[in-house]
């Protein structure tokens, strides 16, 4: 299935490769790095394509006659889209979960907080009422407890470290509206990371560069508003880079990949 899933994401049939990667992950082993890769990538792309969709279906109701027959279909077509989009994030936050229970190593664990918290944040906006409270909720837990751990364990250099925290700001931005407290957690990940010695660095600067700029646009474009009106949502992580030819350190392979959407955006802009 892994094999299945490798070729189905080369060849850019992600649907296809993430239903291999459910039959691993919803298994009774924990994922090995490389599986833990293609369990990242597979669900990002998955996510990202449909994404697009929803985005491209919504920008032509809005340019549709309202009230037309056009405009209908049009309208199923958006439902139709959020409804899958919203099985994506159900999937991934399902396979997350059951990894999470099997977890052995703290890094792990917060590999699939992270992405469980990513998750639930990209499905809440799907959601109305006390699903779409729920779904916040769940994320801005999922988010607290990733931070907390890597806190404790990881390097404020590692990769995955800084793209929880990147995308904690996010959500706390986005979600629950609160700048001030996303301007803290961002201006906090930076501080520690500069503090890093040059020659302490988890890895390569080359990985975490791109979570430290989006930071730094973020910091910048939170701090230049003196309200909060409704605005175009910022970037959380850049989308993860080709597979390399083998997996190297446990984390690099796919905290290469957390840098995504995921997530997605620039506006919200990849995933």
């Amino acid at each position: 299935a892994v094999r299945a899933a490798e070729l189905a994401e080369r060849a850019g049939r992600h649907e296809e490769a993430m239903r291999h990667m459910e039959a691993v992950a919803l298994g009774g082993q924990e994922l090995s790095a490389r599986e833990r890769y293609l369990f990242s990538v597979s669900c990002k792309q998955a996510f990202g394509t449909r994404r697009r969709r929803l985005l491209a279906a919504a920008a032509s109701e809005a340019e549709g006659v309202e009230g037309s027959a056009g405009s209908c279909l049009k309208q199923q077509e958006k439902e139709g889209l959020e409804a899958e989009l919203f099985q994506v994030c159900s999937r991934a936050i399902q396979m997350a979960e059951h990894q999470l229970s099997m977890a052995l190593s703290l890094e792990n664990m917060v590999f699939y907080l992270k992405a469980m918290a990513d998750y639930f944040r990209y499905s809440a906006p799907l959601l109305g009422g006390p699903e779409r409270q729920r779904a916040t909720q769940r994320a801005g837990d999922c988010y607290a407890e990733a931070a907390a751990k890597a806190s404790e364990g990881l390097e404020a250099s590692h990769p995955l470290r800084a793209g929880v925290l990147l995308n904690f700001a996010v959500f706390t931005y986005e979600l629950l509206s609160d700048r001030g407290t996303a301007i803290k957690i961002a201006e906090g990940a930076l501080e520690n990371i500069a503090k890093t010695p040059s020659g302490a660095f988890h890895g390569s600067y080359i990985e975490v560069a791109p979570l430290v700029q989006a930071l730094h646009e973020n910091l910048a474009e939170w701090r230049s508003i003196k309200e909060d009106p409704p605005r175009e949502p910022p970037s959380p992580e850049p989308p993860p880079p080709a597979p390399p030819p083998a997996p190297r350190r446990e984390d690099t392979a796919e905290e290469a990949a957390a840098k995504s959407p995921e997530p997605e955006p620039k506006e919200e802009e990849e995933e």
